[in-house]
């Protein structure tokens, strides 16, 4: 029968230990790592999500100045310039007599 000192069972105690303080830190260690990936996959999402807001925002932008050009075209089309509709300082001009508003499904018949 072997026969253990007092100096074998400390290094035992010791290495037990050891391995026990191991394994809570590599436990704690991939909590860390599970927290940080749910994370990451959070904040990914919210990243596209902001991409698309942006790129909504992006065709909001553009269709007014789309508007503008339509109106812009259609002024050249019936001869109407800039100037005949506002002054020198911005300000709108209004005719003397009022004028028959021309819709834009009738300018096509």
């Amino acid at each position: 029968m072997p026969r253990f000192t007092i100096r074998d069972l400390l290094w035992l105690t010791a290495l037990v230990a050891v391995a026990i303080a191991w394994l809570m830190d590599r436990n704690a260690v991939r909590r860390e790592r599970a927290k940080l990936a749910k994370r990451e996959a959070e904040l990914t999402s919210r990243a596209k999500m902001w991409e698309a807001e942006a790129h909504r925002a992006e065709k909001r932008a553009v269709a007014p100045r789309e508007v503008l050009d339509g109106l812009y075209f259609a002024l050249q089309m019936r001869g109407i310039k800039l100037s005949d509709l506002i002054d020198s300082k911005n300000n709108p001009i209004h005719p003397s007599q009022r004028q028959k508003p021309i819709f834009i499904d009738d300018a096509t018949r």
